[in-house]
């Protein structure tokens, strides 16, 4: 998977186009990746292309309601190369990027990235003034000459499957119902620093970044392909993480892992 940050080399290749924060990468996020996965099938020399962002745009809309993430942005690389995206390109979101009209945005974006399609969720917006809804995109697409879809929300049971959603749940240390809704164990990104009989998470690492209440959680650091049984104990801004030391593989301590949870 490619990973660029800006447009200055054109992408030439025909490409299907979608963009969005994906915190998470979850089952909606998923079910949005394999619709262009089939659309793909079709398109066979297109390329899956995914605009997301490095930061939350409520970061610079507004501060004191920015949540804190889901992942971190090295995961969230990860899950999107899993879900067989070609290229990703990382945007920083600004105020002057919060400010750019939704047709200017389109426009710059037809010039420098050949898409023939962009995929999107029902109710996306984006644009000064989140004007670039699908009433406003939709003939802007048939100018442009590009094909605009929009897919309904994903559901799992009565819930909408949604990064705030999970969020709630991950606050709630509901984590088997988080799991349920990301498609996968809720986990962290973490950096193991050894002391006494436990590894303890820098604190860094958790910066930004959503975690349940505090208490000890069943979970498991996973490796170079190893899955090690773990105790996570949260405190307010940190997590020690209880493990039989002999079983952590060489070259662990020091190294970024993942920690995925199960339940308490």
């Amino acid at each position: 998977m490619l990973v660029i940050t800006d447009f200055h080399n054109p992408l030439v290749e025909p490409c299907l186009l979608t963009m969005g924060n994906f915190d998470g990468v979850h089952l909606g996020h998923q079910s949005l990746l394999r619709y262009m996965q089939n659309l793909k099938g079709v398109k066979k020399d297109h390329k899956i292309v995914v605009i997301t962002f490095i930061n939350h745009p409520l970061d610079v809309l507004h501060p004191t309601h920015a949540p804190r993430m889901i992942c971190c942005l090295e995961q969230k690389l990860l899950l999107l190369q899993e879900q067989g995206v070609d290229v990703v390109c990382l945007l920083e979101f600004t105020q002057e990027l919060s400010e750019l009209p939704y047709d200017v945005f389109i426009r710059d974006l037809k010039s420098s990235c050949n898409f023939s399609d962009l995929i999107l969720g029902k109710g996306s917006a984006f644009g000064k003034d989140r004007q670039g809804i699908e009433e406003n995109v939709k003939p802007l697409s048939e100018e442009l000459c590009f094909s605009c879809h929009y897919l309904p929300k994903y559901s799992q049971g009565d819930l909408t499957v949604s990064s705030g959603n999970i969020r709630k749940l991950i606050q709630k240390g509901e984590l088997k119902e988080a799991a349920k809704l990301l498609g996968r164990p809720y986990s962290l990104f973490v950096t193991l620093e050894l002391s006494d009989q436990h590894f303890l998470v820098a604190g860094e690492d958790l910066q930004n970044l959503e975690r349940p209440p505090p208490g000890a959680y069943n979970s498991k650091i996973i490796f170079s392909e190893k899955e090690i049984p773990a105790i996570a104990y949260f405190e307010e801004d940190t997590l020690q993480i209880r493990i039989s030391c002999d079983l952590l593989p060489e070259g662990a301590h020091g190294s970024q892992c993942e920690l995925a949870f199960s339940d308490k």
